[in-house]
C-alpha cells in the first residue's frame, strides 16, 4: 500500500529535502520513528519577473544600444531574454507583435544584459520590448516574464539631394528656382541652403541645360524654408552657378547638410555700361571716332549709336546719327565730309537687344572735338618812357586752322591799384603798341588768336597774358635828383 502527500506553498525552483519516517508503537503509548527515507528534489521553474532598468544607452543614426538588469525574481535558472523592436506608429500604439516587429533576437543565458541594435532607419521612433524567460520541463516551451518597454528615436542622417531642380522666369536681374524635397529626408528637414555664385561662363551638359565650367567666386548663400526662391538683384548677362542643399537638424541643434544639386544659368541682357577710351581725331574734313567695348557690356553688344553734332555754342546744331553693328573689343568709325575747322561734339552709346528685339541703350559717352586755336606763346611786354607800351608774342603751337588774327586787350592801373584805362584792338601781326604811355603804372595785356566763322562770327582760342610796369615821368625824376643833391650839399 502506497501513501502520497501533497506539499503546499513551495517556492518555484527551490531545493526541497523530504524525509519520511515510519511510525509505530511498541505497545505503549509512546510513538516510535522508524528509519527515515530521504528524498531531495527541486521545484519546477516558472516565469521570471520583469527585467529592470531597461535603458537606451547610446543612440546613433542607424543603431542603438539597449541595456538592462536581471529580474529581481528569477523563478528559475533565467534561461535568457527575448528582445523585439518595432517601428512606432499611431495605428499600432505601443504594440510590438506580428507584422510590426522589425527585429527579434533571443539571448540565451542570463549573463548578457546589453545588446546593440543595428540596421535601423534614421530619425525613426522605435519601441523596444524585452522579456526574460525560463524554459519548461520539456525545454521547448518558454515561460516569459511581463514585458519591459522603452521608446526611443534614432538620430538624423545626412539628407539626400533635392529632386526636380529647375529654373524659370529668367530676367536680366532675377532667376526663379524650383525643386522638390529629397526622397530621403534623413531626419527633421530644417531648411534648404540656396547658393548662387558668379562664374566665368556656363556650358550645356544635361536636361536642365547648363553647368558651370569655372571656379566659384563671389558667392552668396541664404536659407529658405520653401521649395522655391526668387533670386533678385543679379547682374545682367552674367553666368551664375546655382545650388540647393537640404539641411537636417539634430537634437543638439547641429545641422547635417546633404549633397547639393547644381545648375548654371545666364541672366538676360541688360543696359550696357559706357564705352571705354572714346577718342576722336580730325583732319580737315573727317572725324575718326575710336572706342573700346564697355567694361560692363551686360549682353552681346548689338552695336553702337554715334551722333556727331556741329557745336556752334549758340544754337542747337545739326547732327548726323549712325549705327555701327557688331561686338568687337575695339571699334572705329569715320565721319566723312565734315566742315573744316569746325567744332563737333561726338556722343556714343552701346546698345543691347532684349528678347523681343527692343533696344537697351546704355549711358552715352561724350567727346568734344576742340577746333579753337591754342594760346599765343612767349608774350612779352616792353615800354619806352614817355612814348608807348609794346606787347609781342609768337603764334600758337596748335593753330587748328588758318588764323585770321589776334585780339589784344589791356587794363591800366596806377600805383595805388586804381583802374585808369582800358582798351582793345584786333591785329594780324605778332605785336601791338599803345601810344598813351602813363608813368608808374601797371599794364596787363591779354592776347588770344581767333578763326572767323562763315556766318561772320569768330572762334577765339585760349588766352595768354603779361603785365609790365612803366617808370616814373622824366620831369619828376629830374626834380627828385635835384632835391636829393640839395639835401646832401646843405650838410
Amino acid at each position: 500500500m502506497s501513501e502520497a502527500l501533497e506539499i503546499q506553498n513551495l517556492q518555484p525552483w527551490s531545493a526541497v529535502i523530504a524525509q519520511v519516517h515510519g511510525l509505530y508503537t511498541n505497545g505503549s503509548e509512546e510513538i516510535q520513528l522508524g528509519e527515515p527515507s530521504v528524498l531531495c528534489f527541486r521545484t519546477a521553474a516558472e516565469a521570471p519577473g520583469q527585467p529592470v532598468n531597461l535603458q537606451i544607452t547610446t543612440v546613433e543614426t542607424t543603431s542603438a544600444t539597449v541595456s538592462w538588469a536581471e529580474p529581481k525574481v528569477k523563478n528559475g535558472p533565467l534561461d535568457g531574454y527575448d528582445l523585439s523592436v518595432c517601428a512606432a506608429n499611431d495605428s499600432a500604439g505601443l504594440s510590438c507583435e506580428g507584422e510590426n516587429v522589425t527585429q527579434a533576437v533571443t539571448l540565451n543565458g542570463s549573463s548578457k544584459t546589453e545588446y546593440t541594435l543595428t540596421g535601423l532607419d534614421p530619425w525613426t521612433d522605435y519601441i523596444v520590448v524585452l522579456v526574460a524567460f525560463n524554459r519548461g520541463p520539456d525545454n521547448d516551451t518558454k515561460m516569459a516574464s511581463p514585458e519591459a518597454t522603452k521608446v526611443f528615436q534614432t538620430d538624423a542622417a545626412v539628407p539626400g539631394s533635392i529632386t526636380k531642380f529647375s529654373f524659370t522666369e529668367v530676367t536680366n536681374t532675377s532667376i526663379k528656382l524650383l525643386w522638390t524635397q529629397p526622397d530621403f529626408l534623413g531626419g527633421n528637414l530644417d531648411h534648404y541652403n540656396v547658393t548662387h555664385c558668379k562664374v566665368e561662363r556656363c556650358s550645356a551638359h544635361n536636361q536642365y541645360g547648363l553647368y558651370s565650367v569655372s571656379l566659384q567666386a563671389d558667392c552668396r548663400t541664404q536659407p529658405v524654408n520653401t521649395t522655391s526662391i526668387h533670386l533678385t538683384n543679379l547682374e545682367p548677362w552674367t553666368s551664375y552657378e546655382l545650388s540647393v542643399a537640404a539641411v537636417s537638424e539634430l537634437r543638439d541643434g547641429t545641422h547635417l547638410t546633404g549633397s547639393a544639386a547644381e545648375l548654371c544659368a545666364v541672366t538676360k541682357q541688360g543696359v550696357p555700361g559706357k564705352v571705354a577710351d572714346l577718342a576722336v581725331t580730325t583732319t580737315a574734313d573727317t572725324l575718326l571716332v575710336k572706342w573700346r567695348r564697355p567694361e560692363a557690356p551686360r549682353g552681346e553688344i548689338a552695336g553702337y549709336k554715334i551722333v556727331a553734332c556741329i557745336d556752334s555754342g549758340r544754337e542747337l546744331p545739326g547732327c548726323e546719327e549712325v549705327f555701327v553693328s557688331g561686338d568687337k573689343s575695339t571699334v572705329e568709325y569715320v565721319f566723312q565730309n565734315r566742315k573744316p575747322w569746325t567744332s563737333y561734339t561726338v556722343t556714343l552709346s552701346a546698345e543691347n537687344r532684349d528678347e523681343d528685339g527692343g533696344v537697351l541703350e546704355g549711358e552715352a559717352e561724350m567727346k568734344t572735338v576742340k577746333t579753337l586755336p591754342g594760346e599765343p606763346l612767349n608774350v612779352v611786354g616792353t615800354a619806352e618812357r614817355g612814348k608807348f607800351v609794346n606787347v609781342s608774342w609768337e603764334a600758337p603751337s596748335s593753330p587748328r586752322g588758318p588764323l585770321d588774327g589776334y585780339s589784344v586787350s589791356w587794363l591800366i592801373f596806377d600805383w595805388l591799384g586804381r583802374l585808369t584805362g582800358r582798351g582793345s584792338r584786333v591785329t594780324t601781326e605778332l605785336s601791338a603798341s599803345i601810344a598813351n604811355w602813363k608813368p608808374y603804372s601797371n599794364y596787363t595785356f591779354y592776347v588770344k588768336a581767333f578763326h572767323k566763322l562763315r556766318d561772320g562770327g569768330s572762334l577765339y582760342g585760349g588766352e595768354s597774358s603779361v603785365t609790365i610796369r612803366t617808370a616814373v615821368d622824366e620831369s619828376h625824376e629830374v626834380d627828385f635828383i635835384r632835391r636829393v643833391n640839395t639835401l646832401f650839399s646843405n650838410k
